[in-house]
């Protein structure tokens, strides 16, 4: 895989010198060095058990990792958290096959939570719903020596998700919104009336 990676990376190179176009070879590198990734990828979403969704589509896993997760007030439990595009996927993990396999317990779609950190507990993330009669979750990650660096990387990681997801909605409606009249124009015609 990597010598493919090489040669498409001279391509580039050497159409970038020529002044060539080189759209469509930055396309096959592009695609060539996400293979890996997917592969990874694959490992865990073949693994998925019970999902109500096509795996297929859940797309790139952007992070995993182990947590003890709130669901309310209910006690702790010992769940394998996956973050995808715009969505944290629960888990629990069974480990006693090999690869381990992963029984989808619960999704939430981020557009629909708060997430801060814990005001209390510097560890824990908290999974605020905006909608009435969503649950929330608090997770913590489950070997505590890590902790911190887990709990501050999927912080920016949700946070950045939700940027884009955030993004790519409001570009979705603005050709929309460019359509109504602004309050100005619509007064200017009720005037006229």
């Amino acid at each position: 895989m990597v010598q493919y990676q090489n040669y498409f990376k001279e391509f580039v190179k050497y159409s970038a010198r020529a002044h060539g176009s080189s759209k469509s070879i930055q396309k096959a590198l592009e695609l060539v060095t996400t293979i890996p990734q997917r592969v990874h990828d694959l490992e865990f979403t073949n693994n998925l058990k019970q999902h109500p969704g096509d795996t297929g589509k859940l797309g790139r896993i952007i992070r995993h990792d182990a947590f003890q997760v709130w669901e309310g007030d209910e006690p702790p439990k010992l769940r394998y958290v996956f973050l995808f595009r715009n969505k944290i996927m629960f888990t629990e993990q069974d480990s006693s096959t090999s690869p381990p396999s992963y029984t989808h317990y619960s999704s939430i779609r981020l557009d629909k939570y708060n997430i801060r950190q814990h005001t209390t507990d510097d560890d824990t993330i908290v999974l605020q719903p905006q909608e009435p009669g969503l649950p929330s979750f608090r997770i913590k990650p489950k070997d505590l020596e890590t902790s911190e660096y887990v709990r501050k990387a999927w912080l920016k990681d949700i946070a950045e998700e939700q940027e884009k997801y955030g993004r790519s909605f409001r570009n979705l409606l603005e050709p929309f919104f460019s359509r109504i009249p602004s309050s100005e124009n619509v007064s200017n015609v009720q005037t006229l009336r």
